[in-house]
C-alpha cells in the first residue's frame, strides 16, 4: 500500500463494531478477549465465541484491508459483518459509469433465484459510488459457507481518481448479513457506514 497517493479510513456509525483479528494474532485468543470485553454471560459466551472464531478465520481467508463484525447486542451474537479493500483498474474501467456496467453484469451472474439485483449510483461523502444489493451464497463475505446471505457493496470512484501502483483506484466497501428478514433495516446500515469512508488524497 506504499505506492498509493492516497489513504482511506473506514468508520462505524455506532459503538456496536468488533474489529476483526490482526495479522499473525491468534484467532482463538482474539475470540476470547472479545467475548471478555463484551461481558457475555456463561451461556452466551459459548455461542458467541464459537461465532467469532468462525468468523475471524473467515476474515482472515478473505485477506480484506480492514473490516468489522456488528454486536450491537451481545446475546444477539454477530448481526452484519464489513469489509474494505482497494481495486487497481485500468484507466478506461475506472471511471463510474464502467463500474457501474461491471457491477450489473456481476449481479446478473451472480444473483440467486428471483432475487433483483438493485445497481444504482449514488453520491457519497468520499465520491461517487456504484452500490450493489443483491442476495449470495455467501454473500456477506464473512460466513466461510454457502449460507444464503445479502450484502450491500459500495464501489466509490473518486474523482479526480487516485491511484494505486499507478493505476486508478477503486475503494470497495461491503456490509452483509443473513438475517435476511431485517434486509432494508441492515442496508441502511450499510448506507449509513459507506457515508463515513473518507478518502484522504497524499
Amino acid at each position: 500500500m506504499g505506492s498509493r497517493d492516497f489513504v482511506y479510513y473506514v468508520d462505524f456509525p455506532d459503538d456496536g463494531w468488533v474489529t476483526p483479528p490482526e495479522p499473525g494474532e491468534s484467532i482463538a485468543a482474539w475470540a476470547d478477549d472479545v467475548v471478555g470485553d463484551l461481558r457475555a454471560q456463561e451461556g452466551t459466551a459459548v455461542a458467541l465465541g464459537s461465532q467469532l472464531r468462525g468468523y475471524g478465520q473467515s476474515y482472515r481467508e478473505l485477506e480484506a484491508e480492514t473490516g468489522a463484525l456488528w454486536v450491537p447486542q451481545v446475546d444477539d451474537g454477530v448481526l452484519a459483518t464489513l469489509w474494505a479493500d482497494v481495486l487497481a483498474a485500468e484507466p478506461e474501467m475506472a471511471t463510474i459509469e464502467a463500474v457501474l456496467q461491471a457491477e450489473r453484469a456481476r449481479a446478473a451472474t451472480t444473483a440467486v433465484a428471483e432475487d433483483q439485483p438493485s445497481v444504482e449510483v449514488v453520491r457519497l461523502p468520499a465520491g461517487p459510488a456504484v452500490r450493489t444489493r443483491m442476495l449470495e451464497l455467501g454473500g456477506h463475505g464473512l460466513t466461510g459457507t454457502a449460507q444464503l446471505a445479502e450484502q450491500v457493496s459500495h464501489l466509490i470512484v473518486p474523482a479526480p481518481a487516485v491511484h494505486d501502483e499507478g493505476r486508478p483506484a477503486v475503494v470497495r466497501h461491503v456490509v452483509g448479513w443473513v438475517l435476511l428478514e431485517h434486509g432494508d433495516e441492515l442496508a441502511e446500515l450499510a448506507d449509513d457506514c459507506a457515508a463515513l469512508v473518507e478518502i484522504e488524497r497524499l
